[in-house]
């Protein structure tokens, strides 16, 4: 998988998982079709995203915190806390997950093919953990 279709994909994600409330029916519809082949249709997420105007601007910021992260450093993209992410062991601090391509691929069929892609993403506990957290010592 190419590195940008891959930060798409994160981005897209943990954009999901932050969303306060679940996506529209016809979202939900188009994901499910996306699903069906997403090696091939991970460009069309962007067109999803941006058809909301809050889940765009999680989306957006998501991308930029993979595109550049020095430059969020110390601002916070921190996702919401779950109780599944507050079990995780907690000896390592400020760590992002990386997945392989296959993982990553198996983790985003998982979410949007589930009937509710928002719930399914805060259930997958390695979601949070997809984008670079930069500690600054």
């Amino acid at each position: 998988m190419k590195p940008a279709a891959k930060n798409t994909l994160k981005a897209f994600l943990v954009a999901l998982y932050q969303q306060n409330s679940p996506l529209s029916e016809s979202q939900t519809t188009k994901l499910h079709q996306i699903a069906a082949a997403i090696s091939d249709n991970i460009a069309q997420l962007d067109t999803i995203a941006k058809s909301d105007s809050t889940f765009n601007q999680y989306y957006q910021k998501n991308r930029q915190a993979l595109l550049n992260p020095a430059a969020v450093q110390k601002q916070g993209l921190k996702p919401k806390v779950n109780e599944a992410a507050e079990n995780r062991a907690k000896e390592i601090e400020n760590i992002s997950v990386d997945l392989n391509d296959n993982e990553l691929l198996e983790t985003a069929q998982k979410v949007l093919t589930a009937p509710d892609p928002v719930k399914a993403a805060r259930e997958i506990q390695t979601i949070p953990y997809l984008l670079p957290e930069i500690p600054i010592l």
